[in-house]
Parts: structure tokens; sequence; C-alpha cells
């Protein structure tokens, strides 16, 4: 999987996230999203080649002649173009969370 393509999957994600929060009292509003990929770094064609940044996918094996492992971390400050804001999205839980020190209590 490209770079490109696991970005685009986390945009994908927020934006359902975005969709589900119209109406709802309870919002979110999205800070910084960090990633963390580990990937590859490939080096195609001839000495003018391209190099590419490949997601390495959990569970891939096998190796490749011409390529070497990074770590990349990524961070993402996601903007609303509708807004110019932060987006605001909503995670409604199915009951509220029990009050603390009431466990069992009525």
């Amino acid at each position: 999987m490209g770079l490109a393509d696991a970005v685009r999957g986390v945009r994908e994600e927020l934006a359902a996230a975005m969709e589900s929060a119209d109406g709802e009292r309870l919002r979110f509003e999205v800070g910084p999203v960090e990633l963390e990929f580990m990937v590859e770094v490939r080096h195609e064609g001839q000495a003018e080649g391209k190099v590419k940044v490949w997601v390495v996918e959990a569970g891939a094996s096998g190796t490749t002649a011409r390529g070497s492992s990074h770590t990349l971390k990524v961070v993402l400050n996601p903007v609303d173009t509708g807004t110019g804001a932060a987006p605001l999205v909503n995670d409604a839980p199915a009951a509220p969370p029990p009050r603390p020190g009431r466990a069992g209590q009525r």
C-alpha cells in the first residue's frame, strides 16, 4: 500500500465520523492526527528512476533487493474545508459511563 493510500484511508474514516456527528449534541474536535508507519523506501528504474515509499502491511513477508525499511511518523492537522476549522466528530456511547465511586449503587 502506498503512503497516499494510507492517508486517504484515514481521511475517509474521519469524514465518516464527521457525518455521524451531524445532529449530535456531544461532538469532539479533532486535534492533530499522528500516524506512525513502517515503510519501505524503494528505488525504481534506472539512475533517473523514482523513489517510492510503501507502507509495510502487518504480516507482510518477502524481501526486495533494492529497498530499505524505516519508521515514518506523519502528523496531520485536519481542517474542515466547509468551515476552515478543526472538524468535529461524534463517538456516541451506547450508555452513559458509570460515575466514579457509584458502582452498583442506586
